[in-house]
């Protein structure tokens, strides 16, 4: 959570000060006294954060949602209703309350917000985990399902969003159900190795 914190605390940054002119250095130097204190002070929060109990929370949403694979054959939105099933009635209803089924369709999506969406309906168990990670796979795992969902946020303002990875088309198409858009999505197939010569090796040596 710590790498997470300064992480978040970096890119806010950068991203605001990408947005002042570079020439500007009184500028600059205003805002890294006034902005960039405060966006530490909230970012330090999330350091502090232990996931621990969540976790436990969540492996067994996981495991209520997957037993069995209940989901294999079912319609994306059908998947979205059978995950928040499984939440008790007061989280359920708060999850509902922050984000209506087909929100996109009444209101504006804040950035983020997909983020969010995608990255809970993962967290409940929309995608089959490959294994329990622990360590440094563990937080290499939640960077690059994080990186996932930002893409999905960016694939909304599309027509399709296209991938080599099922898992993410998945979490995708689900997302975009629920939250009432029309892009669609492709998973690519990745080609065959080319076969080679029995007479030749397969690289040639250096």
């Amino acid at each position: 959570m710590q790498d997470i914190a300064h992480e978040t605390e970096t890119t806010m940054v950068e991203h605001l000060l990408s947005r002042l002119p570079a020439e500007d250095a009184q500028l600059r130097d205003a805002f890294r006294l006034s902005f960039a204190g405060r966006i530490a002070q909230s970012t330090d929060e999330l350091g502090k954060i232990d996931p621990a109990e969540d976790w436990e929370k969540l492996d067994a949403l996981r495991d209520h949602a997957r037993r069995g694979d209940p989901m294999r054959n079912m319609p994306a939105l059908e998947k979205v209703h059978h995950l928040l099933s499984g939440l008790p009635e007061e989280e359920r209803k708060a999850f509902v309350e922050l984000y209506p089924e087909k929100f996109a369709q009444t209101r504006s999506i804040s950035t983020g917000e997909l983020v969010g969406l995608s990255m809970a309906l993962f967290s409940m168990g929309l995608v089959r985990l490959k294994g329990y990670f622990g360590g440094n796979q563990q937080h290499s795992k939640f960077a690059s399902q994080v990186r996932d969902a930002r893409h999905i946020e960016e694939a909304a303002r599309c027509d399709m969003f296209v991938t080599f990875d099922k898992d993410a088309a998945e979490l995708a198409e689900a997302t975009f159900a629920y939250a009432g858009l029309s892009t669609k999505t492709f998973v690519l197939q990745r080609p065959p190795p080319e076969p080679h010569s029995p007479q030749e090796p397969p690289c040639a040596p250096v």
